[in-house]
């Protein structure tokens, strides 16, 4: 008998103190579960921003070197767009004006510069040839090769052939705006720039 009280009051006294422990515990736990003061709930709700992705820019139309662009429209001091005011200041009077064929604008001939222009109030279309000695801003002009062409509009394509005669062409993407070489025997012997006045 006193063996088995004794058992029951070690059993008692186990229980006791495990009740104790767990109390304390629950406190403690309970203590650092309340939010301090200075923190916002509602803040802790709310998902942590996504980090910035910096992403390379999409290479728009002409942003490289091989589009051709409005600014390949020149050569020498001669461009297309400008107005009669501004090729006259440019290059003076031309020493012949008649049409074209097939349309009937005014040509402007520059025979003795090799420049030949189609102008119907502003320049559209631009004819070099010899003794002309301007250069596009690529630095291609009469006697460059068509390894100089190549090199310097890589998007140009072989649009004819005849034997040693050839001619490369360029379009920009819109195709509003041409440029084209005559090539005899691998030499340039005349570029054409011209602006399609339908495309706006």
């Amino acid at each position: 008998m006193m063996l088995g009280v004794g058992r029951k009051i070690i059993r008692v006294g186990i229980i006791l103190s495990l009740i104790i422990v767990i109390s304390a515990c629950s406190k403690e736990g309970g203590a650092e579960s309340q939010p301090s003061a200075s923190v916002n709930p509602t803040s802790m709700l709310s998902p942590s921003p996504l980090p910035t992705i910096l992403s390379t820019p999409i290479t728009q139309a002409g942003d490289n070197d091989y589009t051709l662009t409005e600014k390949d429209m020149s050569i020498g001091d001669v461009a297309i767009g400008q107005s009669e005011e501004e090729v006259e200041q440019k290059i003076g009077q031309p020493s012949e004006e008649t049409i074209t064929h097939g349309n009937g604008s005014p040509l402007w001939i520059y025979e003795k510069k090799g420049i030949y222009l189609n102008i119907d109030n502003k320049v559209w279309g631009i004819r070099v040839l010899e003794p002309f000695k301007g250069t596009t801003p690529r630095n291609i002009g009469i006697g460059s090769t068509e390894e100089d062409v190549k090199k310097a509009y890589p998007e140009v394509k072989q649009v004819k052939s005849n034997g040693d005669n050839k001619l490369l062409e360029q379009k920009s993407v819109n195709k509003k705006y041409a440029i084209v070489f005559s090539i005899e025997k691998d030499k340039v012997i005349a570029i054409s720039l011209t602006m399609d006045l339908v495309i706006q």
